[in-house]
């Protein structure tokens, strides 16, 4: 059977990211100097450890011939999917990378540019200037990339650097992100590849972009266990491979689920 490496299911529904009690500035407004000072939190930026011991060679295989391909690639699946814990898996091997896992805070523009920005350059982001208007012009938004990616390109290096940005759904809502997605897909180029984790999917504008063959979408039923996988987990577990072939019954192959059936039974 052959699968289409670009899927064309219809988008799940949007969760509703967490927004500010505060009563919101019109655009173009700022904020105070001292809620405009970015906290950078260096926890974002820690590639997550790793999760069951399974190197999933399948789906690894599957997200290098879309990071050779594309320059964005979107994983979409639900919580305990295990996109996260995939991406970090693939990361680890490159040479060059950066993380960055967003929270509903990082709504804020100049939260999350500043804290974009120190993703890329080890921690820091005061060489890159950011806006602190609550909702910056699409200019300011492509101005901020266009000195982040002048930067990346003056690293050395033998491979493209991949940026993973986890939790995207957190901005769906934000007033500046189609902009930011937009300009940031279009500026790609050989040296840098977008890597994006969501539970949900970006609105139908955004969506289309894939029908551009500038964003390549890896859905969750791809996540799944399949037989065989769940079979090794359960061997590398020291458990008979046929509890794992049970479990993968019981949870349908959804990652979390799966593992904690295992972890019940066997702990």
């Amino acid at each position: 059977m052959t699968m289409s490496f670009l899927l064309h299911e219809s988008p799940a529904e949007l969760e509703a990211s967490e927004t500010p009690a505060d009563t919101p500035l019109n655009d173009g407004q700022y904020k105070s100097s001292i809620t405009s000072r970015t906290i950078i939190n260096q926890d974002k930026f820690r590639v997550p450890a790793a999760g069951d011991g399974l190197r999933r060679t399948r789906l690894l295989e599957l997200l290098e011939k879309s990071i050779d391909q594309y320059g964005a690639t979107l994983v979409s699946g639900r919580a305990g999917s295990g996109k996260t814990t995939l991406a970090a898996d693939f990361v680890r091997s490159r040479k060059t990378r950066s993380w960055y896992s967003i929270g509903p805070a990082d709504s804020d523009w100049s939260e999350f540019a500043g804290s974009f920005a120190a993703s890329l350059f080890g921690g820091r982001s005061d060489e890159i200037n950011v806006s602190e208007k609550l909702n910056p012009e699409r200019s300011e938004i492509s101005q901020f990339l266009g000195e982040c990616f002048t930067m990346l390109r003056l690293e050395r290096k033998d491979e493209p650097r991949v940026c993973v940005l986890d939790n995207v759904h957190h901005l769906f809502d934000a007033s500046w992100f189609s902009a930011f997605f937009t300009e940031f897909v279009v500026a790609l180029d050989g040296n840098i590849r977008l890597l994006i984790l969501c539970r949900s999917k970006p609105s139908a504008p955004l969506w289309r972009m894939r029908s551009k063959q500038m964003l390549n979408v890896i859905e969750e039923n791809l996540l799944d266990f399949t037989d065989s996988e769940a079979r090794v987990l359960s061997l590398l577990r020291g458990i008979p491979e046929q509890v794992g072939a049970e479990a993968r019954r019981r949870s349908f192959g959804r990652a979390a689920r799966l593992v904690q059936y295992l972890h019940d039974f066997y702990p």
